[in-house]
């Protein structure tokens, strides 16, 4: 008798890892930084938590996956990141050590199925489920250099830096007011010119100050009055006719002017979607050296290559309150970043 009922228990935890589970394929898919997946393999509900194919999502991000089927063993790979995990077990293992999956892996038409949040846990990626829309967003690290800045948010945490390796804090200022909101302006002679509600500052370009004047003061130099005027003036004149924000104010799109086809697209990370951001239109501004930047609410400063749109660098500040940040390039390998009351002058190798 107890060997039928061990037969009979295997025979049915068999069934139950090869069960098929349907979904849905026209409600149900898969965006991977920013690009939806073109398959018929989709995320699927399993009594309300959400799981993907394993090997279509670990092949996507460059790893490869080995199912060993009789033992029921699957085995993903990157770079020297090795994964071994089993159907049926809630326990996978990420270089030896354990890691506890909110549920099982699975077996759906000969597809290994496994919980979103492993694939964060596994491959460092992030992940989210959008329930309104019925889409796993995954989102992958583009940039591989995080540099924290000696500028603080409104929240008291630093402004962090995320670039390829190729930047620089050169120097910093911040003004002791939170409530200032400096503006840039190219000088004379290699110099450079703040203002305020209330101040001028010269500066050259090692962050000295030279003068400082009340704003509007009778002994400002009429050269510095006509450069800021003529700054005001033409304070986001640059041609952006070629960009464009959408309605919902999560993506930049780059548009042919004759055909009026979005030559690419960048989207809001879901990341910064989920804090409550989006972008500022009138943020949007394209430099002389191929690099186009906008600003989100909280003034992350987002800055792209205008040609196909990759993400060049991007500071981030994740204010509470509205805050944006502007740019004053001053070359292909230098730029300045203005946040309410900080200036960050920044160094780019080539």
């Amino acid at each position: 008798m107890k060997r039928i009922i061990a037969v009979l228990f295997l025979v049915i935890m068999n069934l139950t890892l090869h069960q098929p589970v349907h979904a849905d394929s026209n409600q149900y898919r898969i965006m991977l930084d920013g690009k939806y997946l073109n398959t018929e393999l989709t995320p699927i509900n399993n009594n309300g938590s959400i799981y993907v194919p394993m090997r279509l999502i670990f092949e996507s991000l460059h790893a490869e996956v080995t199912y060993v089927p009789e033992e029921g063993k699957v085995i993903g790979k990157k770079g020297d990141i090795m994964i071994e995990l089993q159907l049926g077990k809630t326990t996978a293992y990420k270089n030896s050590q354990p890691l506890l999956l909110s549920g099982p892996p699975m077996m759906v038409n000969n597809s290994v199925y496994v919980p979103i949040r492993f694939v964060s846990e596994s491959l460092g990626a992030s992940v989210f489920w959008k329930s309104d829309i019925h889409v796993v967003v995954i989102e992958t690290p583009q940039l591989t250099a995080i540099t924290e800045l000696p500028v603080l948010n409104d929240r008291g945490n630093p402004a962090v830096l995320e670039h390829s390796g190729n930047m620089k804090l050169k120097w910093s200022f911040q003004d002791e007011s939170p409530y200032q909101r400096y503006r840039g302006y190219k000088g004379l002679t290699d110099t450079l010119i703040f203002s305020n509600f209330d101040t001028i500052k010269v500066m050259d370009r090692d962050g000295n100050f030279q003068n400082e004047w009340p704003f509007k003061h009778k002994d400002i130099p009429a050269k510095i009055n006509a450069i800021i005027n003529k700054g005001l003036k033409e304070s986001g004149s640059e041609s952006t006719q070629s960009f464009h924000v959408t309605k919902d104010n999560k993506t930049l799109e780059k548009v042919d002017s004759k055909t009026g086809k979005a030559l690419w697209t960048y989207r809001l990370p879901v990341s910064e979607e989920k804090m409550g951001y989006s972008f500022l239109d009138f943020t949007v501004y394209l430099d002389p050296y191929g690099t186009v930047y906008i600003s989100t609410q909280g003034g992350t400063l987002h800055a792209l290559d205008s040609a196909d749109g990759s993400l060049k660098f991007k500071l981030v500040f994740n204010h509470r309150i509205f805050s944006s940040t502007e740019v004053l390039p001053l070359s292909a390998t230098e730029v300045v970043a203005l946040n309410d009351n900080a200036i960050m002058f920044f160094e780019i190798k080539e």
